[in-house]
């Protein structure tokens, strides 16, 4: 009932653009077409050239890089890893794997890094317990993320991504993060300075990480979360009660990532904005850091979510 009323919306036109490419049908997607459109497009899903691989095959998706946590075991990456390689021993074989994508894991740590979360010192209890770690300091946790991140490596990772409101500049000492770090474990409730000052360090640390082991980092900022909190109580995080948020971040991210580039332990870096207004902030901010070590080392990102339209 409502897609005919989303023209020239974006999605519309990806509606009727999946339908037509994936499926063949070309039809306004309406109460009328409805019954008729579902009833093909879950017969055509039978079929084994309309399963995920089979669609990426013919979108000629090349690498596929999915969104982990520190803790996950990354068994389906193994378990695909060796269906791909055992595909390859066969010659001129025409199984189904045999053109399938590359399939990569990229690590996703917002949850060691917000520590205003009420669950935060249960995940952390359980980062300790997957790292094989036994965390009571914010080394341990340092730690703990650093055997994770290696283990990813091994697993083929080579991307980080990070979803922050904004960037941080706030300076703090080594001293101060400890305490903040026992005080989140221990329950009790954080300012919004302590908060800050602990994820500028997090990052800051993270993208070292990134930096030596020669990985991508992305950082996805601008959006305010869970706004609604009836719904978040009744359905939990990233229910669709998200929006975008308003941040005068440009000398935060500025300086955070020069202070990185002066230490040299700047990683190729992609920065996507959500708020509209930052389109050419960001543009302009990315040729501050180019060094000439590899073409476009800090990029824009494509756009996402709110910013999936003309302009981004």
């Amino acid at each position: 009932e409502t897609v005919p009323y989303t023209f020239r919306n974006p999605l519309y036109h990806w509606t009727h653009l999946e339908l037509k490419t994936a499926f063949g049908i070309d039809k306004q997607l309406s109460p009328a077409t409805a019954r008729e459109i579902f009833d093909e497009c879950n017969e055509k899903l039978q079929q084994p050239e309309y399963t995920a691989r089979g669609f990426m095959r013919r979108y000629n998706v090349e690498t596929v890089c999915t969104t982990d946590d520190p803790v996950d075991d990354l068994r389906y990456h193994r378990a695909y890893a060796e269906e791909m390689a055992a595909s390859e021993k066969i010659v001129n074989s025409k199984s189904e794997n045999s053109k399938s994508p590359k399939m990569l894991p990229a690590w996703r740590p917002d949850k060691a890094m917000n520590i205003e979360k009420p669950e935060y010192a249960a995940y952390i209890n359980q980062l300790g317990e997957v790292a094989g770690v036994s965390i009571t300091t914010f080394a341990d946790m340092m730690d703990a993320l650093q055997r994770r991140h290696d283990f990813f490596h091994e697993m083929g990772s080579r991307l980080s991504d990070h979803g922050i409101e904004e960037f941080y500049d706030e300076p703090y000492t080594d001293a101060e993060i400890n305490q903040i770090f026992a005080k989140a474990m221990s329950g009790k409730e954080l300012t919004t300075m302590e908060i800050r000052q602990y994820k500028h360090c997090f990052l800051r640390l993270c993208a070292e990480m990134d930096h030596a082991s020669g990985w991508a980092q992305q950082y996805h900022y601008g959006a305010i979360r869970d706004n609604n909190s009836l719904m978040y109580q009744r359905l939990g995080a990233d229910t669709g009660f998200d929006s975008i948020g308003e941040f005068n971040t440009a000398k935060k991210c500025s300086k955070f990532l020069n202070r990185l580039n002066m230490e040299d332990h700047l990683a190729k870096t992609i920065l996507y904005n959500l708020n509209p207004c930052a389109n050419e902030v960001l543009a302009t901010m990315l040729g501050n850091f180019q060094d000439g070590s590899c073409p476009g080392k800090i990029q824009w990102g494509s756009g996402w979510w709110f910013l999936d339209q003309k302009d981004g």
